[in-house]
């Protein structure tokens, strides 16, 4: 499955379903649902930068580890004053964001509620694993992590503003 440039699954990972669509499991589609929408609100948001691809490319290439490369840790984190810190950074700011709205999924699955209330309770023990960096929550990061998703969907619906909000994807694309 491949949306513009930024999404796509090599077929030949993954089973195939009785009607020839690719049969991915939970983890794979939440991966898909939250990572990998990330790239195209990035893509829109700040438009192409080749660049932070290539870097991180070399990053990789010299270390050999995608992790590493990806890597948001808790000090990162702590230095961080808005979410756009990592916006010459594409994978470690698609990974932490990733995290941070499936932490949020979590939290809405588990209490059965999409309530604003809900997420802006903390909740003792809970932590972001970005790549390999762990991030222990405190009361002050569970609200700095908040602080980043509002502020990365803020840019988001300023990005979508011509489509009046609404995330749309025009062009064609396989069936997954």
């Amino acid at each position: 499955m491949t949306y513009g440039d930024t999404i796509s699954i090599p077929p030949d990972d993954f089973s195939r379903n009785a009607d020839g669509t690719l049969a991915l499991d939970d983890y794979s589609q939440q991966v898909t649902a939250f990572h990998e929408t990330s790239h195209v609100m990035q893509e829109m948001v700040y438009g192409a930068r080749v660049n932070a691809f290539i870097d991180q490319g070399f990053h990789i290439h010299s270390s050999g580890n995608r992790n590493e490369a990806y890597r948001v840790t808790q000090q990162m984190f702590d230095d961080m004053d808005s979410i756009h810190d990592l916006s010459e950074h594409w994978e470690q700011q698609a990974e932490l964001l990733e995290q941070s709205l499936r932490t949020l999924w979590a939290r809405s699955q588990a209490t059965g509620s999409n309530s604003p209330a809900v997420f802006e309770q903390y909740t003792p023990g809970m932590s972001l694993d970005v790549a390999g960096g762990h991030i222990e929550l405190t009361p002050e990061r569970w609200q700095k992590m908040l602080d980043f998703v509002h502020e990365w969907g803020t840019a988001a619906r300023r990005a979508l503003g011509s489509t009046g909000g609404r995330f749309t994807y025009s062009g064609t694309h396989d069936p997954i």
